[in-house]
């Protein structure tokens, strides 16, 4: 996942390598049939100018990557972290939730 997010841009956002570990001990790459949704929230706060959560799509022939739109109508501040907050499901007994802190930065030219 990028570890950067630009205010007042379009940013595409990326989980790579979502997986999963079988009952033998291998990780299990996730593809098209598992949901991921994110949900994006500065100080604790979910930020404003989304619906919350977004769905991620699966990269076709990738290893458990996926893939989404943050808009350029999200309200964040200049500078600061942003924590994305990915929820996946895979069917029964396969749920999780993790998080991961991006680095707000002002654009430059």
């Amino acid at each position: 996942m990028a570890n950067v997010i630009y205010p007042l841009n379009d940013n595409l956002i990326v989980a790579r390598g979502v997986s999963t570990i079988d009952q033998n001990g291998k990780t299990v790459y996730l593809t098209g049939t598992a949901v991921v949704q994110l949900t994006l929230r500065v100080s604790g706060a979910v930020v404003p100018g989304e619906t919350w959560p977004i769905a991620l799509t699966y990269i076709t022939g990738s290893n458990g990557d996926f893939q989404g739109n943050l808009k350029d109508t999200l309200t964040l501040p200049a500078s600061g972290i942003a924590v994305a907050q990915l929820i996946v499901d895979n069917g029964a007994d396969q749920r999780g939730e993790l998080s991961i802190d991006l680095n707000i930065q002002t654009r430059k030219s």
